[in-house]
């Protein structure tokens, strides 16, 4: 007859207490899930064969459920080790990807903060009513200006969330006139800038659309006679499109310079305007 065991498990991994013929391996579930449970894992496993070279046969009870020694169950014991120690050491999916996120990428024309202003003529023409209930919608205060030249400016401060998105905000307004109306407006709200073709067309990948939302306040005042004009507050949009060129890099920025055009339009119930505008954008990126 074989001998029992004659080792004490005194850390408890194994369950294996003295005059024990049985091995059972007990993994206690509030072991670490990093490095530290690998190392332990294999502590385990080296405890494990030492015990084994004391047993010449495995009979008997233990404290925990009976499970009679198999060489099956050994082999299925060392794979699984085998296995969570590859899953312990091998990166997670998402960590191994990670550069596969385009806003994770190296930057290689934008970053950081930026600040900037656009400006340049514009062509405008308005339409509508005073902002009074009464008036709105009466043609004895309806007035029209035809078209008005003029200027527009922007000022803009975003952040570089990728090379090829811009996002932040924006605030700025214009002026106009002709013979017979002067045409003033402001506004503000959220500005975004996208590089559609940075990573498709290489050669195209400063070329920038650019879209303006936000809340807008236009007057247009006549010049001579009695009207009283057209006034409100109104919803803001404009849409345009632009080429960056890069100019000089200065501690760690750079500066860029874009010709842009833009078309731009506030409208409300009693009043809206309609302008196109050319000029330039320049931009301090704060990054390099």
């Amino acid at each position: 007859m074989l001998p029992p065991v004659f080792r004490l498990d005194e850390t408890k991994d194994l369950g294996i207490d003295l005059g024990q013929s049985f091995v059972c391996c007990v993994i206690h579930s509030g072991l670490p899930a990093t490095s530290g449970l690998l190392f332990h894992l294999r502590s385990i496993s080296a405890r494990f064969v030492r015990v084994l070279s004391h047993v010449y046969g495995m009979r008997g009870r233990a404290v925990a459920p009976a499970i009679r020694f198999r060489p099956s169950r050994l082999i299925f014991f060392t794979l699984l080790l085998a296995g969570t120690s590859g899953a312990l050491e091998t990166k997670p999916a998402y960590a191994q990807d990670r550069g596969a996120f385009p806003l994770d990428k190296p930057r290689e024309r934008r970053s950081g903060l930026i600040i900037g202003i656009s400006t340049g003529p514009a062509f405008v023409a308005a339409s509508g009513y005073p902002n009074s209930a009464v008036k709105t919608g009466d043609p004895r205060y309806y007035a029209a200006s035809g078209v008005v030249v003029g200027s527009s400016s922007t000022f803009m401060i975003m952040g570089a969330l990728a090379d090829y998105l811009n996002f932040g905000f924006w605030f700025g307004g214009g002026s106009g006139e002709n013979s017979d109306w002067k045409l003033t407006s402001g506004g503000g709200g959220v500005r975004v800038e996208v590089f559609p073709l940075f990573s498709v067309v290489p050669k195209l990948r400063d070329l920038g659309i650019s879209g303006q939302f936000g809340v807008g306040a236009a007057e247009m005042k006549a010049k001579h006679g009695p009207s009283p004009g057209a006034d409100g507050v109104q919803s803001f949009i404009a849409t345009g499109a632009f080429y960056e060129f890069r100019i000089f890099d200065l501690w760690g920025t750079h500066f860029t310079l874009a010709p842009q055009v833009e078309y731009q339009a506030i409208f409300s119930e009693p009043f809206s305007q309609h302008g196109a505008a050319a000029g330039v954008r320049l931009a301090l990126y704060g990054g390099p």
